[in-house]
């Protein structure tokens, strides 16, 4: 008897699997460090899927069950895109989980598995036309972490959803749920480069700024600066606070901060052009503690919001994760009452 339903989540650097009883009940997890940028190095996308199948035949002997039990794998993320197993094109916005349950993608791929792999479109904006490409973003991965938030939130508001990592997103969602448009920043990776590849990483210590010695002060100094006299010379003052400032600006761990709400500026600078979007919307941040925290300091500071949120994780299961399952489930439920 089909049992489970698994989903998958594939990233740049990393694929995650998680196995469901269709109760709603995650039973077990399965993580490989393999992701689309492993296609990029080897030029195909061969390596991708054998890690995949292991993923996923792990997951399976490690829970004591039989793929024979499994009604479908559920995939979601960058697997979908030209360097993932299968590129499927993106659904325009705006868009409900109606939309992406009528819109999956059916694949039979047993190189990788055994049973049918259903892929969840990403997102992209609507535009009028080419001259407007200031307008357009897409996004592979983030519309299911959306459809998850969105189970926690009460229905009839206008929302913006700020998800911080390697590439920030800005989800913004309507009164009737569906999800209108993104605008994406390249946050995650820029701090990366600056902590350890520019003349400031000595400044930083080549760390990133922990949760525990996560300064506010210094972040809203960093935002503060970059607001006034612009990113670049922003960023470029780390290094002379560390070089000539007191005891507590030559600490690596303060002029991290800094440094952060230098960044953290650009993506404020970003959302003010989506001011229409903005009006009237609850800003709902949700991501690990430190861009977390960051973004909600310097949103409070810049009052684009009225109103503006953490999202609280009340267990450890991913947002994709649910989200991938909400949409398995609202497609089998879908097959159940045709029949």
């Amino acid at each position: 008897m089909k049992t489970y339903i698994i989903t998958l989540d594939t990233g740049t650097t990393n694929t995650r699997a998680y196995l469901w009883a269709c109760s709603g009940m995650l039973k077990g997890t399965e993580k490989c460090e393999v992701g689309v940028r492993d296609t990029v190095r080897s030029g195909n996308n061969t390596f991708l899927k054998n890690e995949i199948r292991k993923c996923l035949e792990n997951l399976v002997e490690n829970n004591q069950i039989e793929f024979g039990q499994v009604k479908a794998v559920f995939a979601s993320g960058m697997i979908t895109s030209n360097l993932g197993i299968q590129e499927v094109p993106h659904l325009t916005a705006p868009a409900s989980e109606k939309q992406f349950v009528e819109n999956l993608y059916r694949a039979e791929i047993p190189e990788v598995c055994p049973v049918p792999i259903f892929f969840i479109r990403g997102l992209k904006n609507t535009i009028k036309d080419n001259n407007c490409l200031d307008k357009m973003d897409i996004m592979r991965g983030e519309e299911v972490e959306t459809l998850a938030l969105l189970k926690n939130c009460p229905a009839g508001k206008k929302y913006v959803f700020v998800l911080p990592g390697s590439h920030t997103k800005f989800v913004f969602v309507n009164e009737r749920q569906e999800i209108t448009a993104c605008l994406t920043s390249l946050t995650g990776e820029l701090l990366e480069v600056l902590t350890k590849n520019t003349i400031l990483a000595d400044a930083v210590g080549r760390t990133f700024i922990s949760e525990e010695e996560y300064c506010r002060e210094a972040v809203l100094k960093g935002y503060q600066t970059a607001k006034r006299q612009g990113f670049g010379r922003a960023a470029f003052l780390a290094r002379i606070y560390q070089m000539f400032g007191d005891n507590e600006k030559k600490d690596h761990s303060w002029v991290a901060s800094y440094l952060l709400g230098t960044v953290l500026y650009n993506d404020v600078a970003a959302l003010r052009s989506m001011q229409k979007e903005v009006e009237g919307a609850e800003g709902v941040v949700a991501g690990k503690e430190v861009l977390l925290n960051g973004l909600m300091d310097v949103l409070r500071e810049d009052g684009l919001f009225e109103k503006i949120l953490p999202y609280n994780v009340k267990d450890s299961i991913p947002l994709s994760a649910k989200g991938a399952f909400s949409i398995a489930n609202a497609y089998f439920q879908k097959i159940e009452v045709k029949s």
